[in-house]
């Protein structure tokens, strides 16, 4: 590149800042239009044309001998005005290099920082040596990950009281949000099934698992928290669609589980997609099943709705689904209701309460927290008084499948109890 005049140095030299009278100019080579005797703004420089003698007068700052500043108008040539305009162009163009250079360093600075020093201490001698050439020199080595986490750098570099609380609780947060990504895409696949998940993996009989022991010890107190909001709650159970899996399943006499008193005040309908599968539902738990199975379905409200079938997306039965009525009221003055599919393949009650408190968590409808071990060994062993679930609605997903008329409080159609023959 063409090395840059001494005028133009010059010139350059004589402004206060720089890069803001470069790029506050307006390109030079846009000014020569101009005749006569006009004064053309460049930044802090004003260049004027002598159309006479064909050259341009510009006015520089100087200080002279006494140390006072003193002004002088200097002459550029034409050639030297081409010159000037040029080289300003290739100034603001490597100024502009030079930004986006900046910002490249930047993000690799914190793409791979410089987290344990080079240097330290050594702690016998009290000199400088290098991080880790020896034990007297030991640092704890940090990842560059850990810059992303200062909770972490900080609890690695000094596990302190405070420090190892501080990380304690962004962990708890952590792995709770972890929780809710995999709530919600079992949810999700719940009630979309295929049209959510459309691989050559996809199965719906995910949920018929035996439950690990260790979880039993917090039903007591999951079934608390339900009744809390047993006003706000109602169950929907979908059966006589794959009657052969019902019958391998004794489906009926898992949902008879919802005849406990833990489950009595909550609202519960099974629904059936004809009346044909509703005799057979019938004539089974009237003869094959044990008194207590046989005196729920004697009881249980059972309808006859192939639409729901469709308006849930129920594809297997047995199903279970959740309604949630919020307090808030939706645009048409209702009350605003949420749903979601919580098991595909079984429908025992101690299954629905686990999939009732994941949609109330997942939804930060209560706090994790609320479900803590220690307060439900506790309230077991010690026969003590768990406090209650904090209820919220501040945080639920406004992207839930919404219903804009169902009353958990009592089905729209009319349920006729079963009576035995």
């Amino acid at each position: 590149m063409k090395q840059i005049s001494k005028l133009t140095l010059s010139l350059i030299a004589s402004f206060s800042v720089l890069s803001s009278s470069i790029i506050a100019a307006e390109p030079l080579g846009k000014s020569s239009g101009v005749s006569g005797e006009l004064g053309v703004s460049n930044g802090n420089e004003a260049f004027e044309y002598d159309a006479a003698n064909g050259w341009w007068w510009y006015k520089q700052k100087t200080t002279d001998n006494t140390g006072k500043e003193v002004e002088t108008k200097v002459k550029m040539t034409p050639k030297e005005k081409m010159d000037y305009d040029r080289e300003t162009q290739v100034i603001k163009l490597l100024q502009s290099q030079n930004a986006k250079l900046e910002k490249v360093q930047d993000r690799l600075e914190y793409a791979y920082p410089n987290i344990t020093p080079l240097s330290t201490t050594n702690s016998k001698t009290g000199k400088e040596c290098v991080t880790n050439s020896s034990d007297d020199c030991f640092v704890f080595p940090l990842q560059a990950e850990a810059q992303h986490v200062p909770v972490l750098a900080n609890w690695l570099a000094d596990p302190n009281p405070t420090n190892s609380k501080n990380w304690l609780r962004w962990q708890a947060k952590y792995f709770n949000h972890l929780q809710k990504i995999s709530v919600g895409l079992r949810f999700s696949f719940l009630s979309e099934g295929p049209n959510a998940y459309p691989t050559n993996t996809t199965f719906v009989y995910n949920d018929n698992m035996a439950m690990p022991i260790s979880e039993r010890i917090a039903e007591n107190r999951e079934m608390e928290i339900i009744k809390s909001v047993k006003d706000k709650l109602g169950i929907m159970v979908f059966l006589g669609g794959n009657t052969l899996l019902e019958n391998s399943l004794e489906a009926y006499v898992k949902v008879a589980d919802f005849g406990n008193d833990s489950w009595k005040e909550i609202n519960l309908v099974v629904v059936v997609p004809s009346e044909e599968a509703k005799q057979l539902l019938l004539s089974k738990v009237k003869t094959e099943y044990q008194k207590n199975v046989t005196e729920f379905w004697k009881k249980a409200n059972i309808i006859v709705n192939q639409e729901l079938f469709k308006k849930f997306n129920v594809l297997v039965t047995p199903s279970v689904v959740v309604t949630y009525k919020t307090d808030k009221l939706n645009e048409k003055g209702k009350p605003n209701i949420i749903w979601q599919n919580i098991s595909t393949g079984t429908a025992s009650g101690s299954f629905a309460s686990k999939g009732i408190i994941q949609f109330l968590t997942y939804n930060e409808i209560i706090n994790p927290g609320d479900m803590a071990t220690a307060i439900n060994a506790a309230q077991i062993q010690k026969n003590m008084e768990a406090p209650k679930a904090k209820v919220s609605e501040d945080k639920i997903y406004k992207d839930n499948k919404t219903l804009e008329s169902i009353d958990n409080s009592k089905p729209k159609q009319e349920v006729k109890k079963n009576e035995s023959k």
